[in-house]
């Protein structure tokens, strides 16, 4: 097992690690499969991660425990579209570099069930028996399947602390993932506590307001997709990991974004899921020597590169145009797909020429906005099966009209 750690404390994870197994250990009953193996016996790998004979979940089902009060909270939305937008998306295709011993691969599929809420059943200070007995009341009573792909989300709010052998949350981790023998299954599930308890700590130093306007669920959008992605590639602790399990995909890559862009409301996000935009760290790709990245296409899949210019651009009223252009890097992409955000209502957008087929470039060109400042988000997608979008963003300086800026803008033009 291993803890999500908070950015400065990423040595304690071993130790945390060690506390949990003991738990797991003492309840359990019957070995899981693959029980026993360890690095000594781990594949040989020329991308940073080893395989050690466990099994993935090639089909997750992911289920939420929301225990204690998220009465009105805006998470409840954001955070199981979070799930549903990686579905099929170039970040969880990532996982599809990770297979078992059979040859059976994680597949690029993520499936949202059933969600339920817990008001405080175990108090506002979780043990990590009281997290394990959240997930087997739900398991007894029939309010969530036993299900041997499925993995349980207890999603805290910011009134409620866990603390276990491995420390305390906000103290320690951020968030963890383990299993236990529940019910008769093997369960796989996880702690992700609600962040506005401690956004210095477990949150992204510029996050802001959150690109969805929740910095809490924000926030646990980033540590959800981290334990969602080593639940798949690791539920059972001993198959893909580096060195020791503080080496799993998601902790190579912790807190590492990579490039972001920034939303309608300021605040940086780095990939759109879904329809909303998120700001969540980049997973280890087991490919190409191993690396931290937001997206992968398999060899042989479509994709392309997008780029857009000027990044910022200042206009004194009139138009403002911003060029996209769009090149292949592998096969055929077909017509390609534009939609932005960050603009108002009333703005006049357009595009010339209105559609693009595999590469060229296009014309943005916007009109119809009152003075300001809008950070505006370009997204694109190709029409392959699933689509592969890029986004990229750009800033615009609607200034008010003076008679010298009026001449500069006729003379750029």
């Amino acid at each position: 097992m291993k803890r999500l750690a908070t950015q400065n404390l990423l040595c304690l994870l071993f130790v945390i690690f060690v506390g949990i197994r003991g738990i797991y250990a003492s309840a359990q009953i019957v070995a899981p499969v693959g029980a026993g193996a360890s690095s000594t016996n781990a594949s040989s790998s020329t991308n940073g991660i080893e395989y050690h004979g466990g099994p993935i979940i090639p089909n997750p089902h992911v289920y939420f425990i929301w225990y204690g009060n998220w009465t009105g909270n805006t998470a409840l939305t954001i955070l199981p579209q979070l799930i549903s937008g990686l579905s099929g998306s170039p970040y969880f295709n990532i996982n599809t570099t990770y297979s078992d011993s059979t040859g059976a691969s994680v597949t690029n599929s993520v499936s949202m069930r059933t969600q339920v809420f817990d008001s405080y059943s175990q108090g506002t200070v979780l043990s990590d028996q009281g997290l394990q007995a959240v997930v087997s009341q739900q398991l007894t009573s029939g309010g969530l399947p036993t299900d041997n792909s499925g993995i349980y989300f207890v999603l805290t709010s910011a009134d409620v602390d866990e603390s276990g052998i491995g420390g305390e949350f906000c103290f320690r981790f951020c968030g963890f993932h383990t299993r236990a023998l529940l019910n008769g299954s093997d369960i796989k599930y996880a702690f992700v506590g609600n962040i506005d308890r401690c956004p210095n700590a477990c949150a992204a130093s510029n996050l802001g307001p959150g690109p969805n306007g929740n910095a809490g669920a924000d926030a646990m959008a980033n540590v959800i997709v981290h334990e969602l992605s080593e639940t798949v590639t690791d539920p059972d602790m001993n198959a893909w990991f580096h060195g020791n399990l503080t080496g799993e995909v998601g902790d190579l890559c912790n807190f590492n974004f990579g490039p972001e862009f920034i939303t309608s409301n300021g605040a940086p996000a780095n990939v759109t899921l879904g329809g909303r935009n998120y700001l969540i760290q980049q997973n280890w790709l087991n490919a190409n020597g191993g690396l931290c990245t937001m997206s992968f296409s398999a060899p042989g899949s479509p994709d392309f590169s997008l780029s857009v210019s000027p990044n910022v651009e200042t206009i004194f009223g009139g138009v403002a145009r911003f060029t996209v252009a769009l090149s292949p890097l592998q096969g055929s992409n077909g017509v390609y797909k534009f939609s932005t955000s960050g603009l108002p209502p009333n703005a006049f957008i357009a595009f010339n020429p209105p559609q693009l087929t595999d590469s060229g470039s296009t014309t943005l060109s916007i009109t119809g906005l009152a003075t300001g400042t809008y950070n505006i988000t370009f997204n694109v997608s190709n029409s392959v099966s699933p689509p592969v979008t890029h986004v990229a963003s750009m800033t615009l300086v609607v200034a008010p009209a003076t008679l010298v800026g009026i001449i500069n803008a006729i003379l750029d033009d």
